[in-house]
Order: C-alpha cells, then sequence, then structure tokens
C-alpha cells in the first residue's frame, strides 16, 4: 500500500513538473500513527512515525502540519470558509485508524483524564530522533566494512574485518539493516525479517550462495563477505564478479546518511 502511495505521488509530481510534493497530515494524525505501528510492532524507525520531510526518487515530500491539531486546523478552514473532504473509511470503526481515533484515543483519555496525543506526539519525535542517530552512526561505521566492487556490481562489504568480527548480534543487525536501506534507495527501511534473513545468510550460507531481496536485488556470500548486484544483472555476470574474474576498474561506494 505506501509502495503504490509513493508510485502515485511521483506520477502526480511528474505531471506537474514538481520537484517537492506538500501533504496534510497533522498532529493527531501522528498520534495515530504511532498506536498503530506499536500494536503492529515496530521498530524506533516505524514508532518515529510521519516525518516533516523526506526525500525518495527524487521527490521531496513536506508536510508542514504535523504541529497542528485536527480541531484547530478544521476551525481556521471553517473562518476561511474553505470546504474540505474527509475519508469516510476514517469513520468507521473496521479500520485500525478508525477504530485508534474513535475508540482507543478516547478510551486512553477517559482513563487518564488527559488528552495523550501531545504526549504520544512527543514520544514519536523523541523516538525518531534517537533512531535517525543510530542511522547516522551505522552509516558511519558501515562505510569502515565497504571495500572496492567490479562492475556490475553495486557494492560490497568485508565480514572479515575487525569491526564486523568484534560486533554483537545486535550491532551487526543494525549494519546490515543499513546496508540493506540503501541498497533499496527507498525512504524506508527493510522489515525486521528481512534484515534477520539477511543476518542468518551473512553468518552461515556457504560461499557462492545467493540471497534474493524483496527488491529484487541479489546478495552474493563470499565467504569473507558480500557483494550486493541490482537484479537485472545476470547470474554469470555475478558469478564471475564475485570470483574476481573480468573486473572493470575498482570504484569504491560511499553510504548515505538519511536526512530528516
Amino acid at each position: 500500500m505506501r509502495a503504490a502511495r509513493h508510485e502515485i505521488y511521483k506520477r502526480a509530481a511528474a505531471e506537474q513538473q514538481a520537484d517537492a510534493l506538500v501533504l496534510a497530515p497533522q498532529a493527531d494524525d501522528r498520534a495515530e500513527t504511532f498506536l498503530i505501528r506499536l500494536l503492529a510492532g515496530s521498530g524506533p524507525t516505524g514508532l518515529g512515525g510521519i516525518r516533516p520531510a523526506e526525500t525518495f526518487g527524487g521527490l521531496t515530500i513536506v508536510r508542514p502540519l504535523l504541529a497542528i491539531r485536527r480541531e484547530e486546523l478544521r476551525a481556521w478552514l471553517r473562518w476561511r470558509g474553505v470546504e474540505w473532504r474527509e475519508d469516510p473509511s476514517n469513520a468507521s470503526l473496521e479500520t485500525k485508524r478508525g477504530w485508534v481515533r474513535h475508540a482507543l484515543l478516547p478510551a486512553i483519555e477517559a482513563h487518564i483524564g488527559l488528552d495523550p496525543t501531545g504526549r504520544i506526539v512527543r514520544a514519536a519525535e523523541l523516538i525518531d530522533d534517537e533512531a535517525h542517530a543510530l542511522a547516522e552512526a551505522a552509516a558511519m561505521l558501515l562505510d569502515r566494512l565497504r571495500r572496492p566492487v567490479p562492475d556490475p556490481a553495486k557494492d560490497r562489504i568485508d565480514l572479515a574485518d575487525l569491526l564486523w568480527r568484534e560486533s554483537g548480534p545486535l550491532l551487526r543487525r543494525q549494519l546490515l539493516r543499513q546496508w540493506l536501506w540503501e541498497l533499496r534507495s527507498g525512504p524506508h527501511p527493510p522489515g525486521y525479517e528481512a534484515v534477520a534473513e539477511a543476518l542468518a545468510f551473512a553468518e552461515s550460507a556457504r560461499p557462492g550462495a545467493e540471497l534474493r531481496t524483496i527488491e529484487k536485488i541479489y546478495i552474493v556470500h563470499l565467504k569473507t563477505g558480500l557483494m550486493a548486484f541490482s537484479g537485472e544483472t545476470a547470474k554469470a555476470e555475478r558469478a564471475a564478479a564475485a570470483k574476481g574474474g573480468s573486473p572493470a576498474p575498482a570504484r569504491k561506494k560511499r553510504g548515505r546518511i538519511n536526512e530528516k
């Protein structure tokens, strides 16, 4: 669903020849999203929720209303005489967001005697800040594992490096998560299962084995490292590059730090 929505955004921006898109979620939406993702078992990046700005595929998405409450926005629109549209699904208790909005949040408020939205938004902001800092640190450490790659490989990391060998499972997971995130070139990181699969592959697969990710990226095990290829690369080309055959001049890939 999210990927389809992003494709719609990109098509709309291309049609309008725009390099930025402004969306209008507000504070209540952010609190609802936090609870929906919490109940889904999301990690820090997911719990950070809706971000003020992000860039993917050359398109910048900006959300300038995240600090404004829904009723404040509606009051301003009424004052200005501006009509708006409501998504009818959000009024139904049969949808996740509708249930959170009309059942869960009112129940929390009735129990604690306070509107919880501001507190939930503040928690989401703190978690997002810490998740961003963790991604920055992981990106810098990941650069220490990178090695030159021959064409047509996309990237390579060295599992024989002291940094990897002395890292515990949690740090190794963060490093692989960051690597997969950079390889997929999208605004959102890979999920827990995808990272767990990659970690098991890195630690136990035989040399020459391949792992195909959901984004159709192929990862080849090199015994002392991992090499990544795009899905368009033929198997014979992957095998030759992994064995060091017919390499083009080596190039070193640098990581990117995902900015807010």
